[in-house]
């Protein structure tokens, strides 16, 4: 009866530690950052490894260099010099490229990724082209199909103002006080469906599926003005 006793609490303690491995499974492995953007000539991605729930993102990421990377047909690069430094930043970051992906006149863009036997694809549709007008300190902005929230950037480097602001209105005042007359640029974006989602609803993957991640679009337009 002894025997019987211990055997049970021995399979009690090993079904609790086996356990946790089994609620931290993931579902995937690789993670995907790729943000189609239309006023950049050069596209950039990136694709890591995944090996806990916990460190999709971390400060060391261990880069998928060996993917066969396409969007509409597109084979993209390899970035062979990476600054690790810049990882947080996607901008300066990214472990695959293309210059000859053109967003001109094309609104809809397929991705597929595969890695051995794993397969991401994708789809993203970019917002529409928009006008912006500004009238005073007033900046409005038509509304871009698909666009489900914008972002708004006004800059002069000789006075040293640089204000953001994201909206999902179709103007902005300005209304600070420190705020000096001048020619400024003012940059508008719109961000499509799975852009939100990710970085508002929290939605993970967002976009694609076979990965972690996003695949997304933002339509960006900009104009110098004098702002009274």
């Amino acid at each position: 009866m002894k025997n019987i006793l211990l055997l049970l609490i021995l399979l009690l303690l090993t079904s609790c530690v086996d356990s946790p491995v089994e609620l931290n499974k993931l579902e995937h492995d690789l993670a995907l950052t790729f943000v189609i953007r239309s006023n950049n000539n050069r596209q950039k991605a990136l694709v890591t490894y995944v090996n806990s729930p916990g460190d999709k993102y971390s400060n060391f990421p261990k880069l998928v260099n060996d993917c066969e990377f396409y969007v509409n047909g597109i084979k993209f690069n390899i970035n062979d010099s990476i600054d690790y430094s810049r990882f947080h930043n996607i901008g300066y970051f990214y472990n695959y490229y293309s210059d000859s992906l053109k967003t001109k006149d094309i609104d809809t863009f397929h991705l597929r990724v595969v890695k051995g036997n794993n397969i991401i694809v994708g789809k993203t549709i970019m917002p529409g082209e928009f006008n912006i007008i500004v009238s005073g300190r007033t900046i409005k902005w038509s509304k871009s199909s698909r666009a489900y929230y914008y972002s708004i950037k006004i800059e002069n480097t000789s006075n040293n103002f640089i204000y953001k602001e994201t909206t999902d209105g179709l103007f902005y005042t300005i209304a600070n006080t420190d705020f000096i007359p001048g020619k400024y640029t003012i940059e508008i974006c719109a961000f499509d469906k799975n852009y939100f989602d990710y970085y508002n609803n929290q939605k993970d993957p967002s976009g694609i599926s076979g990965a972690y991640g996003i695949f997304g679009s933002v339509r960006c337009e900009k104009i110098v003005a004098n702002i009274k």
